[in-house]
């Protein structure tokens, strides 16, 4: 008998954390959304002030920063960098980041060299692949090597990725004393998330997953697609076309650089002009304006996708 209690309750126990990791698919649930922030010292007084609003709010199971977490013209030091990530760990829950082009692709203009603010980044804010940062970091997937940006987890039937595509043309912007190695880096850099991309959908497409959400930093220009076919985003953009149609199942891809907060669907099929409904584009605010947004994942909706502006009012006096 005490044999068969103990078998009953490790099957319990293994039930219960199956469960935790596995919430039920028809369960809606929610996070943050937030860009292009802080930059200046009053965004700073502000961003606090945000920190503060998303730990007290009910019912968020992470915070995303869709990138750029400085201004671009501002130094690119490490004592700026580290005071970021400080900032960040004052998240309450799960904290997950995309890179911006102001957090490296444009230290140029500050004199420092994007590469090597480029490997800063990754071993300041990813320490241990496949870890969140944040108060309560959170296991991912990761891409690893090279790439520990490149994340991905699930929740219910939702995948969720984030994909190393920046602003300034996906760092090919010159500047004085770019190299063959600042090329070399949007190549590989760029194949590597458009895989990263791919075997995202073939794993949803595989779990029979509802939707997946993608997270970039750059504003790719959907609507200048036609007059760019050369362009930097180009590649992604046809990968990014390809997978929504074959996955056929609502798609959410958020991006920040343009600092306008906007919901709509701006993807079409190249080849017919096809507007392709299943697309969301999610852009949060940027500085000025600090506030967040609530994405809510319903998978009782038909569109999955809700997103709430939630506005920070700061008092600044």
């Amino acid at each position: 008998m005490a044999r068969y209690l103990l078998s009953l309750s490790l099957i319990v126990a293994l039930l219960d954390i199956a469960s935790a990791q596995n919430p039920l698919a028809e369960e809606p649930f929610a996070f943050a959304l937030i860009a292009d922030m802080p930059y200046s010292p009053t965004d700073s007084v502000r961003f606090g002030r945000l920190v503060e609003e998303i730990n007290r709010a009910e019912g968020l199971e992470w915070v995303i920063h869709v990138g750029d977490i400085k201004g671009g013209s501002s130094p690119c030091s490490d004592g700026i960098l580290q005071s970021r990530f400080e900032w960040f760990q004052q998240f309450a829950r799960p904290f997950i980041l995309a890179p911006g082009d102001n957090d490296w692709t444009d230290c140029h203009r500050s004199g420092y060299q994007p590469l090597d603010r480029l490997a800063r980044v990754r071993a300041l804010f990813f320490p241990r692949p496949g870890w969140t940062i944040g108060q309560h970091p959170m296991r991912v997937d990761t891409q690893g090597g090279t790439f520990p940006e490149h994340v991905r987890w699930t929740h219910g039937r939702t995948s969720f990725a984030v994909l190393h595509i920046v602003g300034s043309h996906n760092a090919t912007a010159k500047f004085e004393g770019r190299t063959r190695a600042n090329d070399e880096e949007v190549t590989s850099r760029t194949a590597a998330a458009i895989a990263w991309m791919r075997e995202t959908f073939a794993q949803a497409a595989e779990q029979d997953h509802r939707a997946v959400f993608l997270i970039i930093h750059a504003n790719p220009r959907f609507e200048r697609r036609e007059d760019e076919p050369d362009g930097p985003y180009a590649a992604f953009l046809q990968a990014l076309e390809q997978e929504v149609v074959r996955f056929g199942r609502p798609v959410a891809l958020a991006h920040g650089d343009s600092h306008y907060f906007r919901v709509d669907k701006p993807l079409r099929q190249a080849a017919t002009g096809q507007r392709l409904t299943r697309f969301t584009r999610i852009e949060p605010f940027g500085t000025p304006d600090i506030h967040y947004l609530r994405v809510i994942v319903d998978p009782a909706d038909s569109h999955i996708f809700q997103v709430h502006a939630e506005i920070v009012e700061a008092n600044l006096d």
